[in-house]
């Protein structure tokens, strides 16, 4: 199953390369950002948060990278309809799907994540630069290990989520409809 997912990216590759940089982006993003909320200057609390603005904005940002990793998710899964059709025909199970899917997405961000940290370190300085000269800020932006736990732990708990949407589309869609692309049911 881990041998026919590879096969299966390298075999789409131009998709595949779409929902990695979008996995990219949006680890680099959120470890930016997360860098950015748990500093002193703007200090993010999770637990026992006062329920102050910066927190919420925190939500939204995450909430917003999340909705963007599920539409990539639904093109890249909408995208295999005839690959998916053709498992359940040889005999898959709608479990098969769903662990096939989960390892391609796995194999990706598993490569994006890292990626996606290093350019965010890379970019640091320059938004330090931009903080210090445009905003006129004392406080530059330090490398926090909280920001990776809470990139790696928000980007797992999407791709489960994913996972899930990926064995419910399987699930109601028919294998007739799969192969046809005639009127899909939406993830």
């Amino acid at each position: 199953m881990f041998l026919d997912s590879l096969r299966s990216i390298k075999d789409d590759l131009s998709r595949s390369i779409f929902y990695w940089l979008t996995f990219v982006m949006t680890s680099m993003f959120i470890f930016l950002f997360f860098n950015l909320s748990y500093s002193d200057m703007v200090g993010v609390h999770f637990i026992n948060s006062q329920n102050n603005m910066s927190t919420f904005i925190t939500v939204m940002v995450i909430t917003i990278c999340m909705i963007v990793i599920f539409f990539a998710n639904d093109f890249f899964v909408k995208k295999k309809a005839k690959d998916l059709a053709v498992r359940l025909v040889c005999g898959s199970t709608y479990l098969q799907i769903a662990k096939y899917l989960l390892y391609q997405t796995g194999i990706l961000l598993f490569i994006a994540i890292p990626v996606g940290i290093a350019c965010a370190i890379g970019l640091i300085p320059f938004v330090n630069m931009f903080l210090v000269h445009y905003l006129h800020s004392q406080e530059v932006i330090t490398i926090q290990a909280s920001a990776i736990y809470s990139t790696i732990l928000i980007l797992s708990i999407v791709i489960i989520w994913c996972t899930i949407l990926n064995l419910g589309y399987s699930f109601r869609n028919s294998i007739k409809t799969l192969l046809t692309d005639d009127k899909m049911i939406p993830s």
